[in-house]
C-alpha cells in the first residue's frame, strides 16, 4: 500500500481542504437562489416526489388509507402544494393499489408489502407525514410534521417541526390543517429548505460511504511479482475519483480502503443514478481489473446498503 499512502500524504492538506467546504456547501443552503434553484427543478431533474403517511406498517396504513379521511386529505393537500411549486408528485394510493393487485394471490408478502412498493415507486423523495387530530375538552387541534427521505440512501434531506392549529371549536378538519400548515409558514419553510438541499444534492451528488475490503489478501496469486496490493488500491482510487463529483480517502489500510464519495445525482443518460448502480460499476471494475492483472482464486461481493457501499474480495 506504499504507494497509495504516499499518493494520499501528498495530497492530503488539499483535500481535506476540498472536503472542508464540501462540507460547508451541503449546510450553508441559505445563499442558493430561488432561480438556481428553478433552474434545476425544471430543467435538469425531474424531483419525482410521493406523499406518504409515516406510519410504521403496512397494515397501519393500509388502514389510515380505508378509513381515514382526515389523513387522506392531509395528503392530497400537501401533494396540491408540491404541484403548485413545480414538483411531480406520484400517487401514492395508487402505487399501493398496483402492489395490492400484483401481489394479491402471494398473501405472505402482505408484511412486506408497503417496502415493496415503495422500492419499485416512480419516485425519489418520499414526504412523510406524521398527521394527529386532539379532542379535548375545551376544543380540538390538529399537529402534523414533515420530513422529505432520498429513496435510494434513506438519508434525511429536511424535516418540519411539529406544525400545531390553535385549539378551538374547529368546524371542519380542513380549517385546522390548513392553519396548522400554514402557521409561522412552517409548510413554505420545510419546502423552501427541501428545494435549496435538492439542489445542493444535484449539484455536489448523493453522499455516500464506501469501503473496498481485500479478505485474506495472501491468499491471492499474482501472475507477475511486480503488480502488488497497492497497486490494486491506486488503481480503484483512481477509478472512483473518475466516476465521482468528490471523493476523500478516509483511511487506507493494510486489508482496506474507506472513502467518502460523491456520486453524481444523474448519470449521462440525464437519468437517477443511485448508489447501487455505482457499486454494480464498481464491481464490474474490479472484475476486469483483476482479471486484467491475471489475479487468480479470487471472488467479488457487493454489499449495498442505503448510502454505504461494502466491496469484498477475496
Amino acid at each position: 500500500n506504499y504507494l497509495c499512502l504516499s499518493f494520499v500524504c501528498l495530497l492530503l492538506s488539499s483535500t481535506l481542504s476540498e472536503a472542508q467546504n464540501y462540507s460547508e456547501l451541503f449546510t450553508n443552503t441559505d445563499t442558493v437562489d430561488k432561480e438556481t434553484i428553478a433552474t434545476v427543478k425544471f430543467d435538469r431533474y425531474p424531483t419525482r416526489l410521493m406523499v406518504i403517511p409515516d406510519l410504521p406498517t403496512y397494515r397501519q396504513i393500509k388502514t389510515v388509507v380505508e378509513k381515514d379521511a382526515n389523513y387522506k386529505l392531509a395528503i392530497n393537500m400537501i401533494a396540491q402544494t408540491l404541484e403548485e411549486r413545480g414538483f411531480v408528485v406520484k400517487d401514492f394510493l395508487e402505487a399501493l393499489r398496483v402492489s395490492e393487485e400484483k401481489y394479491k394471490s402471494e398473501p405472505e408478502i402482505g408484511a412486506d408489502l408497503m417496502k415493496i412498493m415503495l422500492e419499485n415507486a416512480a419516485a425519489d423523495i418520499f414526504i412523510y407525514v406524521d398527521l394527529c387530530a386532539h379532542t379535548e375538552d375545551n376544543g380540538k387541534y390538529v399537529s402534523i410534521m414533515l420530513r422529505a427521505v432520498d429513496k435510494y440512501t434513506a438519508d434525511r434531506y429536511v424535516s418540519s417541526p411539529y406544525l400545531r392549529s390553535t385549539k378551538r371549536h374547529w368546524n371542519n378538519f380542513q380549517s385546522a390543517l390548513t392553519e396548522a400548515l400554514n402557521i409561522d409558514n412552517g409548510l413554505h419553510k420545510f419546502l423552501l429548505k427541501l428545494e435549496r438541499k435538492l439542489f445542493l444534492a444535484v449539484e455536489l451528488g448523493r453522499k455516500i460511504d464506501l469501503q473496498i475490503q481485500f479478505i485474506n489478501p495472501e491468499k491471492l496469486s499474482f501472475d507477475h511479482s511486480n503488480i502488488q496490493l497497492g497497486a490494486l488500491t491506486d488503481r480503484f482510487c483512481s477509478w472512483i475519483r473518475r466516476k465521482s463529483n468528490f471523493s476523500y480517502e478516509v483511511g487506507v489500510y493494510e486489508r482496506m480502503l474507506r472513502m467518502e464519495v460523491n456520486i453524481p445525482f444523474m448519470d449521462k443518460y440525464n437519468q437517477v443514478y443511485t448508489p447501487v448502480q455505482f457499486g454494480t460499476d464498481l464491481q464490474d471494475f474490479a472484475r476486469n481489473l483483476l482479471k486484467g492483472y491475471n489475479v487468480n482464486g479470487n471472488s467479488i461481493k457487493l454489499e449495498v446498503i442505503g448510502s454505504r457501499i461494502l466491496l469484498m474480495i477475496q
